[in-house]
Parts: C-alpha cells; sequence; structure tokens
C-alpha cells in the first residue's frame, strides 16, 4: 500500500483527477449500454428496469468483492489501474460483444418459444452477458481508489466524501457529454471508444503516480491509525441496522428520482435533452453533498449526520410538494419568456436545468450525504478498508436496485406520483429515527436532532394544511407545448376545468390519460406524457388512412402488423377489411387499456378473434417473430420523444422489410410539423433507401404518410373503387367524413411507385449507431418548425402534365358524381392539408363536370380571386391590338399571377390559355431582354411539358436575374425550375453542368440542396441503367 507520509499533494491530485475521469466515463458508458440494450431488448419499462437491474447489481457484487480483494491486494494503486485497464478494454470491444449477444438472445428466443417468461428471461440473460462484467469491475473502482487515499481512519470521513463528490460530478459530465454531444455528434460505436479511452487514460495515469513513489505492504500499517468506532457502545444489532438503513436510503433516493422524471416529463417533455439535464440534475445535487461533507472536520458525530440529513431530505421535499402542482406554469412562464429560434435553444435547455434544480437541488445534496456518513460509521478499521466500503457501497446498490424496481412497478402504478414521494418522504423519517436511536451517542435529545424532528413534524402539519388536492389535469396539460404565455395559474386552471378525465394511470411506461374536452368542440383526446397522441376529431383522418391506404393499395391483404395502439382507430380500419389476421405490438400496457374507451371509433377491436395483441417494443417483436404480413402500418408519435427514433431508424426499416411478403407493403406516418426541412428529407431519405418504391400522401394539415415497397407496384382503380364502396370500409370511412375513393385519391401528392425513387435529399441517414434524429428533432420542437420543404414535393399543385398522380388516372377512367365532388370540397374546406389550392382544384372540377349545379358554382366563387379580373380587361391581351411594352408586361405580370394561383393538377387548359400571348411579348426587342417575362414563359412551358423552350427561355433569365442584385430568392427558383426541365427532358449530364455553374458562387439553402440531390439520383439512376 501507498504510504500517506509518501504520497505527494500532485500525485494525490492525479488519483483524485483520475477517479474524476473514471466518473465520466461510467456515466457515458451507462447511456450507451441503455441505447444499445434497447435495439434488441426494447424500450419497454421492464426492459429498462432489467438492463438498469443487470448494471447496479454488476456494481453491488463488484463493491462487495472487489472490495475485499483490495484489502489483499499488493499494491492499491496497481490494483486500481487494472481494473480502469479492464473497465475500457471491454469497452473497446463491446461492439463484437454486442452483436454475439444479441445473437444469444435470438437463440433463446426461439429455443424457448415467443413466451413471456422466454422472453423475460432471454433478456436477462443477454443483459448480463453484455454489462454485468464492466459494471462489477466499475463497482470495484471506489473500494480500491479509498485504499489508496485513506491510511487512517480519522481521514474516512472526509476522503469518502471527496471521492464520492468527484466521481459523481464526473458521472454529471458524462451525463451531459452523452446527452448533448457525444452520441449525437458521434454515435454509438465511437462514443463508447471515447470512454474506453478515458478508463485507460486513467489507468496510465494511476500507474504513473505508482512509478513515483515506494511501497509497504498493508500489514506493516498498525492500530494507531484507527480510531474508536461510533458504535463502540451500542448494540450488536447497531451496525446490522446501519446498514440496512444505508440499503433503504438508497432505495428512497431511487424513489424519488423515479417519481421527479417522471413528474418533470409532464412538465419538461420527454425528449432525450430532458432526461439527460434531470439526471444530471439529480446527480449533481449528490455530488455537492458529498463536497459539504468532506469539507467537516470533526472525525466522529457522522450517525448524527446520516440520521439528520435523512430526516431533511423528507423535509425539503415535502415543503416543496405543493409547489409542484405549479410546475407547469412556471416552465411556461420561463420558457415564453424569450423567441423560439435555433440560437436560444441551449437558454431554453438551462431553463429545464433549472426548474429540475428546484425540484431536486436541495433534497439530493442533502441526501449526498448520506451514503458517505453511513460508510463513515461502519468503518473502524484501515486494514479491512476496502471491505467495509465496499460492502457499504453494495448494500446501498442494491436498496436502489429494489427502489427502481418497487417504485416503477408498484408504487407508481398503483400509489401514482404524489403517493410514491409521500412514501419516500415517510422512508426518510423512520430511516432517520431509526439511525438516532440505534447509534449511542447520537442522542435523541442534541440540539440538532431535536430542531430535526420539530422541523419534520411542522412540516407535516403545513402540506396537511396547504396541499389539497392535486390536480393531476394540470399536470398532463402539457403546458411545454404551448406557445402562449398563459396570464395566471388561475387560467390554466380554468383551462383544464373544460376537462373530463375518463382515465389516468402513472404507469410502468408512461403517464396516461383519456379525457373529453369541450372547447373549441367536444372530442376525446388521448394523453401521453402530457402530450396528445390520438383525438376523436383533428389527426383522426392520418389515423384512418394509415390503414386504409394500405389496404385499398394491397390487393388481398391477409396479414398485417400495425406498430401502436393509440387510440385503435387504426386497427378498427384494418378490421374493415377481409384479413385474416391482425397483429398489434404496443409498448405500454396502459395504452392498450385506454384504447377501450375509443371503442366508436376503433370498432372494438379487442373483441375481434383475428386481433393478436402483444406488449412489447416493435424491434424486439420483430427480431424474434418469423411472421411475415402483407402490410406493416407503423404509426409512432412524434420522433423528438426519447425512445421513439427507433422506430424510424434504417436497421428497422430493414428489420420490416425482411418481414414482408412479396408485393408487401410498409407505411410509415412522418408528422410534419415540429420538424425541421433538414430533419424531414432525412427521415424520407433513410425511408426510401429501404422501400425505393413509394407514395406520399397528405390525409390532414402538415402530417405525411409514405406507403413503400421493395418492388415497383401501381393502382388498380377498379378494385380500389369497388373495395372502398363495400359496407365495412364504407362506414369505416363515414367517421371522417369519406363517401367515396375520390377524396383518398386527392390526398396522394406523389407517385414514385412505378419507379426507383431514392433519392440522397440530405446525405445523413438516422441509424440505430448513429441516432441523429432524436437530437434533431428535439430542436424542431423547440423552435416549432413546419417542415415547409415537403411542400416542394407535392405534385397536387403543379400542372397534369408534371403531376402525374393517381388521381388524374382514375378521371380519365371514371366520371365522378356531383356528390362525390360535393364531398371532396367540403373536405378540402375542412382541411386544407399542404396544399392550399385543393379547394379551388376540387371546386374547379365540380364546376367543369356540372356547370349548372348552383353549389359548384358557388364553390368556384368562393375560391377564384377576382382581385386581377379588372386590371386584365382594362389592359388588354398582348395578342389584341397595339400596345406599350409596358401595359404588355402588367398585362402578363397579373395573368401570370392569376394563372399559378388557379394551376393544379387537374386543369389541363389554363397553361394553353395564356402561353400565347406571353409569347408575342417575349419575341419582342424588349422581351428578349426582360429576365421576368423569359421566367414566365419558361415556366409556362414547363407546364405545359414542353421542356426544350423551358429550357430556351429559362436559361437566360437565370443567367441575367444572377447579374441583379437583391433578387437571389427569384435566382434560386428560376434556377432550380432550368435544372428540373433538364431532368424531365433525360439531360442530366447538362442539369449538372448548369447546377455547378450557376451555384458555385453563392450560398446553398435548401432548394439549392433538393435539386442538387435530383441531380445526382438522376446520374446515379442513368449509371445503373
Amino acid at each position: 500500500m501507498v504510504d500517506e507520509k509518501q504520497t505527494s499533494r500532485l500525485q494525490m491530485l492525479v488519483l483524485l483527477i483520475c477517479f474524476f475521469v473514471s466518473g465520466i466515463a461510467g456515466l457515458i458508458y451507462e447511456v450507451l449500454w441503455e441505447k444499445y440494450l434497447a435495439l434488441y431488448v426494447g424500450s419497454t419499462g421492464l426492459a429498462q428496469i432489467i438492463v438498469l437491474a443487470t448494471f447496479m447489481g454488476g456494481l453491488a457484487l463488484g463493491s462487495h468483492f472487489l472490495g475485499r480483494f483490495a484489502d489483499h491486494a499488493r499494491n492499491s494503486i496497481r490494483f486500481y489501474a487494472m481494473l480502469e485497464f479492464g473497465i475500457g478494454a471491454y469497452a473497446l470491444l463491446f461492439d463484437h460483444i454486442f452483436f454475439i449477444n444479441r445473437d444469444l438472445f435470438l437463440w433463446m428466443v426461439k429455443m424457448t418459444g415467443l413466451t413471456s417468461s422466454g422472453l423475460l428471461i432471454a433478456k436477462v440473460v443477454a443483459s448480463s452477458a453484455s454489462i454485468l462484467l464492466p459494471a462489477f469491475l466499475m463497482g470495484g473502482t471506489l473500494p480500491a481508489m479509498a485504499k489508496c487515499l485513506i491510511h487512517d481512519s480519522a481521514s474516512v470521513g472526509p476522503r469518502i466524501s471527496r471521492l464520492y463528490f468527484l466521481n459523481s460530478l464526473g458521472a454529471v459530465f458524462g451525463c451531459l457529454l452523452a446527452g448533448f454531444l457525444l452520441i449525437r455528434v458521434c454515435g454509438l460505436q465511437f462514443a463508447m471508444v471515447i470512454g474506453s479511452l478515458m478508463n485507460i487514460v486513467a489507468g496510465i495515469a494511476a500507474l504513473a503516480v505508482l512509478a513515483n513513489v515506494s511501497h509497504e505492504n498493508v500489514k506493516d500499517l498498525d492500530d494507531r491509525e484507527n480510531e474508536p468506532s461510533e458504535l463502540i457502545n451500542s448494540g450488536k444489532w447497531a451496525a446490522s441496522v446501519v446498514l440496512v438503513c444505508a440499503g433503504l436510503s438508497g432505495a428512497v433516493s431511487m424513489m424519488y428520482e423515479v417519481a421527479w422524471i417522471r413528474l418533470l416529463t409532464l412538465v419538461l417533455g420527454a425528449s432525450t435533452y430532458s432526461f439527460s439535464l434531470m439526471l444530471a440534475t439529480f446527480i449533481f445535487g449528490l455530488s455537492i453533498g458529498g463536497l459539504l461533507l468532506s469539507l467537516r472536520r470533526k472525525t466522529s458525530g457522522y450517525a448524527v449526520v446520516f440520521g439528520v440529513t435523512e430526516i431533511l431530505v423528507g423535509v425539503a421535499v415535502l415543503i416543496t410538494l405543493p409547489l409542484y402542482v405549479r410546475l407547469p406554469y412556471i416552465f411556461n412562464q420561463i420558457a415564453c419568456s424569450f423567441s423560439r429560434e435555433a440560437a436560444t435553444f441551449g437558454l431554453y435547455e438551462f431553463c429545464k436545468f433549472f426548474l429540475c434544480a428546484i425540484v431536486m437541488l436541495v433534497p439530493t445534496i442533502l441526501q449526498g450525504m448520506t451514503l458517505p456518513a453511513a460508510t463513515k460509521v461502519l468503518t473502524s478499521e484501515v486494514r479491512s478498508l476496502g471491505k467495509s466500503v465496499g460492502i457499504v457501497f453494495a448494500v446501498n446498490t442494491v436498496g436502489t436496485l429494489a427502489g427502481v424496481i418497487l417504485a416503477g412497478f408498484v408504487w407508481l402504478p398503483f400509489m401514482g406520483i404524489k403517493g410514491t414521494i409521500e412514501t419516500a418522504i415517510v422512508l426518510n423519517g423512520v430511516i432517520g429515527i431509526a439511525v438516532l436511536v440505534v447509534v449511542k451517542g447520537a442522542g435523541l435529545r442534541r440540539p440538532v436532532v431535536i430542531m430535526s424532528l420539530v422541523c419534520m413534524i411542522v412540516a407535516w402539519i403545513w402540506y396537511g394544511l396547504n396541499l389539497g388536492g392535486w390536480d393531476r389535469d394540470v399536470l398532463s396539460y402539457g403546458t411545454y407545448r404551448s406557445r402562449q404565455r398563459l396570464s395566471s395559474y388561475s387560467e390554466l386552471a380554468d383551462i383544464v376545468k373544460g376537462r373530463k378525465t375518463l382515465f389516468y394511470r402513472d404507469g410502468v411506461d408512461a403517464t396516461v390519460a383519456v379525457q373529453d374536452i369541450t372547447t373549441p368542440f367536444l372530442q376525446r383526446i388521448l394523453v401521453i406524457n402530457g402530450k396528445v397522441d390520438a383525438t376523436t376529431s383533428g389527426d383522426m383522418p392520418t389515423q384512418k388512412m394509415v390503414a386504409h391506404l394500405p389496404m385499398l393499395c394491397r390487393k388481398g391483404a391477409e396479414d398485417v402488423l400495425v406498430v401502436g395502439v393509440g387510440s385503435g382507430a387504426t386497427i378498427g380500419g384494418v378490421l374493415a377489411y377481409d384479413v385474416k389476421h391482425v397483429d398489434v405490438v404496443e409498448l405500454s400496457r396502459d395504452v392498450i387499456e385506454a384504447s377501450r374507451l375509443f371503442d366508436s371509433i376503433n370498432g372494438r377491436y379487442w373483441e375481434d378473434p383475428r386481433v393478436n395483441v402483444v406488449w412489447e417494443d416493435a424491434k424486439t417483436y420483430l427480431q424474434v417473430s418469423d411472421r411475415k404480413y402483407d402490410v406493416i402500418i407503423s404509426e409512432p408519435t412524434n420522433p423528438w420523444i426519447v425512445g421513439v427514433a427507433g422506430v424510424f431508424s434504417r436497421e428497422y426499416f430493414e428489420i420490416c422489410r425482411d418481414h414482408l411478403r412479396p408485393g408487401g407493403m410498409f407505411v410509415q406516418w412522418i408528422q410534419g410539423y415540429e420538424l425541421e426541412d433538414s430533419t424531414f428529407f432525412m427521415m424520407l431519405e433513410t425511408f426510401s433507401g429501404i422501400f425505393p418504391y413509394y407514395t406520399m400522401w397528405n390525409p390532414t394539415r402538415s402530417d405525411t404518410v409514405l406507403v413503400g415497397a421493395i418492388e415497383p407496384y401501381g393502382p388498380d382503380l377498379k378494385n380500389m373503387k369497388d373495395i372502398a364502396s363495400r359496407s365495412p370500409v364504407r362506414a369505416d370511412l363515414k367517421i371522417v367524413g369519406i363517401e367515396s375513393i375520390l377524396p383518398i385519391l386527392g390526398m396522394q401528392m406523389r407517385d414514385n411507385a412505378d419507379r426507383y425513387s431514392h433519392v440522397a435529399w440530405t446525405g445523413a441517414i438516422h441509424s440505430d449507431f448513429f441516432p441523429v434524429l432524436e437530437y434533431a428533432a428535439a430542436r424542431g420542437f423547440f423552435v416549432g418548425s413546419q417542415a415547409e420543404g415537403v411542400k416542394r414535393l407535392d405534385l397536387r399543385s403543379q400542372s397534369p402534365v408534371n403531376a402525374g398522380i393517381w388521381l388524374q388516372k382514375y378521371l380519365k377512367e371514371y366520371s365522378p358524381s356531383s356528390s362525390e365532388l360535393k364531398n371532396c370540397y367540403a373536405l378540402s374546406i375542412t382541411d386544407r392539408g399542404l396544399n392550399s389550392r385543393q379547394a379551388l382544384c376540387w371546386a374547379s372540377l365540380w364546376f367543369r363536370l356540372y356547370p349548372d349545379d348552383h353549389e359548384a358554382r358557388i364553390a368556384v366563387t368562393e375560391q377564384i380571386n377576382t382581385s386581377h379580373d379588372t386590371v386584365l380587361h382594362n389592359i388588354g391581351r398582348p395578342s389584341v391590338g397595339k400596345k406599350s411594352y409596358v401595359d404588355q408586361k402588367l398585362w402578363c405580370k397579373f395573368a401570370f399571377e392569376d394563372y399559378v394561383t388557379k394551376r393544379n393538377c387537374l386543369d389541363p387548359a389554363a397553361a394553353a390559355d395564356v402561353i400565347d400571348d406571353f409569347r408575342i411579348v417575349s419575341e419582342s426587342v424588349e422581351g428578349r431582354k426582360d429576365a421576368d417575362i423569359l421566367r414566365w414563359c419558361g415556366e409556362i412551358m414547363y407546364d405545359l411539358g414542353r421542356y426544350d423552350d423551358a429550357v430556351k427561355y429559362l436559361e437566360p433569365s437565370a443567367r441575367i436575374i444572377a447579374g441583379l442584385p437583391g433578387r437571389r430568392g427569384e435566382f434560386d427558383d428560376v434556377a432550380t425550375l432550368l435544372i428540373r426541365a433538364l431532368l424531365a427532358k433525360g439531360d442530366a449530364a447538362r442539369a449538372h453542368e448548369l447546377f455547378v455553374e450557376l451555384f458555385r458562387s453563392v450560398k446553398s439553402n435548401l432548394k439549392v440542396t433538393l435539386i442538387g440531390a435530383e441531380i445526382d439520383a438522376a446520374i446515379a439512376l442513368r449509371v445503373v441503367k
């Protein structure tokens, strides 16, 4: 062992820094291991508990057994260094170990059968095989470091506290590094390498210290280094009671952590950043507690510290508990105090940390003193320091494990957040009093003890008088999504009074509620962690269309998989067809139960013998199941919510592809709201890389539905029409106001089903091992972005020549009735979706086919903008009479604006009506040099499908505008349309040349990026052919 007199301050500082760095690596590993194992163990509450239990179990075993070994090690520093090397080496190899253990998991499930018990056993074994060994080694680092730095019993308290502080502070840094930077920038695999390097560097630094000190065996130390134990005059059971209290203290701390995280999830939202901040704040408080205790100079009285701080933890929580219900209002006031833009995202996250600190910091600081204090009380001989420290930390870790399990599976579901916290407060008091009673000399008569007990009694009285009821509706309202500042807490309370809660549960996986609301209209909503995830009105078209679109496209589908229950509306839609079997996979049992309250829209799917509901993570289920499907429907919630991005990854799409039968289809719902353009196109690129033949649909508002396949497909319009007219299907469509196949076809934005259509839009892919989506989506949620770029993919506003959607084909074969068109128009008025011209499109078609229909005439009148008519009439057409060039251009300006507002995929005559007049003007002397005239002519030619003529007009227009200041936006529009015309005529090489020439000197933006991606895709496809 290293003698303290022979260890310089610098060398001690190096060892302390090593332990700090080890703490950083430890939390990085914990975050990474959870993400790795979620890829096959799953993200259910049970799976998360299994992973956490394995990790904590490893720590406990390591503390106990390696602590004993540390006492007998010939050299404590070398032993510590070897532990760090072992952890680092394992981390370097973890990527290979992960795949081996995943195969082990899949083999075990197939051997035991796809049963609940078989899955449970396989998850436990695979988790243990993956992380038990490194966690075991990590558990030994504290006893080993304690043996390095503690040489007399008088320094046990301060130095254990200091080690606890440094390691915990490192854990805070590790948590923030992993949650905010490493995974987002480096991905899982390289982040693991970085963590391993930290351990290896810590080990090397420790050996460097060893090389500069002399050594002696621990047996050379005499008993004068030991002080009398605080338990020396206590009963024979005193040590056991204090040890049990140390374990209970760990359990209570985890009860608080579980309850606080669920509470703050309702307040701050469930993004990955929020969870990182909650965990970092909790550990930060513990570390500060260790620091404060390390400053204590007295070598006795730690039993009093242990007991009193336990009582004060409960008092601190009890005093603030009545304020928790106001946290949603407080965060609303803070979050609405600054503009929502990318530059303020960091400030927004700091505000979250501030709110977490309000809830956690004082109690966790006090909690951070308890474990080092208990360790000092139970440590009497330096000779057995490793054993003593190891046992205390092992028991405390076992307690934390028990606390997590009991809080997650018992207290939270049965007692709720409030009941869980109240139970923890009571246990704090019991632990504190037990320690003070059993340890002789701690003394219940000491002033500080009496004061603590008085504080506890007064706090309970104050709590009873001030709490009243805990308004769960306020907590579950989800103010974190609001962009409007509430005028007062009373306003929030009044808003939630308009909600009637029918179901509420703080479940294992989430807090789930079903409520009826009356404003702005009567509807029933499903709320998960404060976010509305399903309604009986707003998003109902999407919930139904993700079922009907693939069932209409895939003729004769018999076996269907639905990922996510929600309200169950999608399942009800699938069951309207002649399917034989429907598997439904849902992460939360509470959501499954809550969906029974939506029986008016889901057809009471649980009573249908064709339905099999599986409570499991979709990724886990698909990896262990051999079943093939005709249709797989994936309708997860928003990807900014932690864990959800996994069902948007490349690997997830690959698993789904492998479970499709020949001709099978995969459906993905992408929410366009709270999403940046770059994020949307990354998601589309990831999807189309696996399903390159797809159609895009816009059922409502900004929602996009992708129907993908691995081989070309096309519409069987007669079959689709016939199926949509069947009674069960008609009844289900009637729920969202659809009366025929026509409005469904009108939802199609793009048809890429008949050709290979993978485009590297952004060059970024969301992968399980590089999960960038959940971080990018969280920023989009904060900014409140709308993925406007998706409108550039919507061909419904293009001319008939360039649209090429199924609706056009349908109208060539079938003549819709007036009532069908009336239904389409009514739906487009209710929800215009992404295409602002959709209502005009239907009104124009309705009136053109039924000019004598009075309602059709009114519809057209409502939609057509007549503001240009007077100007156009007064000036007169350029083709009639002689006019000045100024008048001619003015007429063209108003005519083009009028044309663009009316252009749609169903009106072939609009462009042909005006092209002759535009061409006359463009052929004049002035027109040949006028960029505007040339641009207008080029765009109309493009709409007519005359791409050679379009290039002839657009290229000179682009070159002229490029030389004009302040017209960058127009230049981008003209240049991208020019390139698109070249691509349409099949000249990808020339398109690439012009792209390089025109855009090489200007800053890139979304338009430029997208057209560049289209060129690259066209060239790549040409090379393949």
